[in-house]
């Protein structure tokens, strides 16, 4: 049992000491295209054939980054042959670590949304309470025009639960009326039910016909107009905005 024990044990060990010696070997490299990195973390096949570096980078193109390291996999290797005291060394694999750029941006995009809600809340104190009561909401701290198509919007956005976030929403429009000059706003759909929280967490969510967005000024939260449990209300972030359309907004949700 004490064999069996360490095995993973010795594979851990192997993988710290790949992890430490490539990142100084990195180092090492006098190719320009190669920034400053760092080793995240190395995984090795039980076999010790193949070996998978996640690192990051600081400065520099993370796909070109990638693609000249896996190109020096060889001579990095071949130099840990030097330096480890193992039979096998194995073949090298550089993967470019999105999970903590993902984290990064994931982390601005709350402390956006965090931002918005204060806004908003300040224009309309009301909205305090319309927010305690509903099962949820999502932030959406900048609505503007898609790339991908005339008239069309896309923006990313939070979604709270108790006052939390839970997890994140896109939002897409082929169609979109930036009404009075407006380029650019902020948007808050409020689910004043469990059921439609629910309808969104459960795949694509559409906006119906029937809603319009309540521009957030004194009084919004109480002039709110609920349809299938939903309301949206809009926050222009420069121009003028009167109520607009938001008929044929998708929602797509996302956990992570």
């Amino acid at each position: 049992m004490k064999h069996k024990r360490a095995i993973p044990n010795r594979s851990f060990r192997v993988a710290d000491q790949i992890q430490r010696d490539v990142a100084e070997l990195v180092r090492e490299l006098k190719d320009p295209r190669v920034g400053m990195i760092t080793v995240n973390s190395v995984d090795v096949t039980p076999d010790y054939a193949h070996a998978k570096v996640y690192f990051s980078i600081l400065v520099g193109d993370p796909q070109e980054c990638e693609t000249v390291l896996n190109e020096a996999a060889g001579y990095i290797r071949n130099s840990l042959f030097k330096r480890l005291q193992i039979h096998t060394v194995p073949t090298l694999h550089f993967v470019f670590d999105r999970s903590t750029e993902r984290a990064a941006e994931l982390n601005m995009l709350i402390n956006q949304a965090n931002a918005t809600l204060a806004e908003m809340t300040s224009r309309d104190p009301g909205l305090h309470d319309l927010l305690a009561r509903s099962a949820g909401y999502a932030v959406f701290p900048g609505i503007g025009k898609a790339a991908w198509g005339v008239g069309g919007a896309w923006g990313r956005g939070v979604l709270y639960e108790q006052g939390q976030p839970r997890g994140y929403v896109q939002l897409s429009q082929a169609s979109f009326g930036f009404q009075g000059g407006a380029q650019k706003m902020a948007e808050l759909v409020v689910f004043s039910s469990r059921g439609a929280l629910d309808n969104l967490k459960g795949g694509k969510f559409e906006l119906g016909g029937e809603l319009s967005a309540v521009a957030i000024t004194t009084g919004a939260a109480a002039a709110a107009r609920f349809a299938n449990g939903v309301a949206v209300f809009q926050l222009p972030k420069a121009g003028l905005m009167v109520e607009a359309s938001v008929a044929g907004q998708r929602l797509d949700y996302s956990g992570t």
